[in-house]
């Protein structure tokens, strides 16, 4: 027999079944008012099922019960609206939450949806958000958001998003068509890891390195503001103003993805407060060197060999 006859036979034993499926039917016949009753009876449960299946609303009660069961055979991302209700039990849900077949979302359930801990909020059935449902999710406590069905996005949603966004948070746009400059301009400062659509690629590969710049610099003033150690060695580079600003921060970074640095990036970032680590670093010129030499040795990570060449200015 050929797999491809074997495929189909399989398949046909999985979904029509075998004799035993059967087994348990009586022998008996059946008269014609029997079967008008049976399908009367089937007609009746497919209209609720219907029914049911256009409603698809996460309810308060639907929610409870996926939370107080481990084992629940509940799927979330078939709903295409939630009750807000539902949306702050699901909140306390501690592991990643799939909403994906939402396609609407109040503000007031985006507010509890902000406060979910879990690593990652799905959803992405979503084709537009209102600016305050954005600017609660901008505040997700898990930090990985992924919103892959919006179309558009407005500048005040875009500049919520990068306002509130830290090193180590995702945000999955794949779907934005239609932004505005200023859209585009914001989404950018967003300081975490972005993924975004070919269209806001296609924008990106058009800028030029002044560009860059002052949107790190715009990077940079959201960072210091974050209270703490700042891991930003996602950075292959950072411009003269942008360590300027960096340098205002209060606690410990570590930049370890920078290969080098200007004569200036070191004289500001060793004006700094708290540990530097810089451990990517392949080279550094002498002026750099000595700058770096000002700070504490034990508050400043280098390698071996660069450690050995800013010794000799200290």
């Amino acid at each position: 027999m050929s797999e491809e006859e074997n495929f189909e036979q399989t398949t046909s034993q999985n979904f029509f079944g075998s004799e035993q499926i059967f087994e348990g039917y009586p022998s008996e016949e059946y008269d014609d008012d029997d079967w008008d009753e049976d399908d009367e009876d089937e007609e009746e449960w497919e209209e609720e099922s219907d029914n049911e299946s256009e409603r698809k609303v996460l309810t308060k009660e639907i929610a409870q019960n996926f939370l107080n069961d481990e084992y629940t055979k509940i799927e979330t991302s078939t709903f295409s609206s939630i009750e807000d209700d539902a949306a702050e039990i699901l909140s306390k849900y501690g592991q990643h939450l799939n909403l994906s077949g939402l396609t609407e979302l109040s503000q007031s359930a985006a507010e509890s949806l902000s406060k979910h801990e879990g690593l990652y909020l799905y959803l992405s059935g979503l084709k537009k958000i209102s600016d305050g449902a954005a600017e609660m999710l901008s505040k997700h406590r898990g930090g990985c958001l992924e919103l892959n069905g919006l179309t558009e996005i407005s500048e005040t949603a875009a500049l919520s998003f990068a306002r509130n966004s830290k090193p180590e948070n995702e945000l999955y746009l794949n779907g934005v068509e239609s932004f505005s400059n200023e859209t585009f301009y914001n989404l950018l400062t967003y300081v975490g890891s972005l993924e975004p659509s070919e269209k806001i690629i296609e924008k990106m590969q058009q800028l030029e390195p002044k560009d860059w710049e002052a949107i790190q610099v715009k990077q940079m003033e959201i960072v210091i503001k974050i209270p703490g150690s700042l891991n930003l060695d996602n950075f292959a580079f950072i411009g003269d103003q942008a360590a300027e600003v960096l340098s205002g921060h209060v606690g410990d970074v570590s930049l370890n993805g920078l290969e080098e640095i200007s004569d200036s990036v070191a004289k500001y970032l060793s004006r700094k407060e708290g540990d530097l680590e810089l451990n990517g670093l392949s080279s550094l010129s002498d002026n750099a060197a000595k700058s770096l030499a000002k700070m504490d040795p034990d508050k400043l990570s280098l390698t071996d060999e660069l450690e050995e060449q800013v010794a000799k200015y200290r």
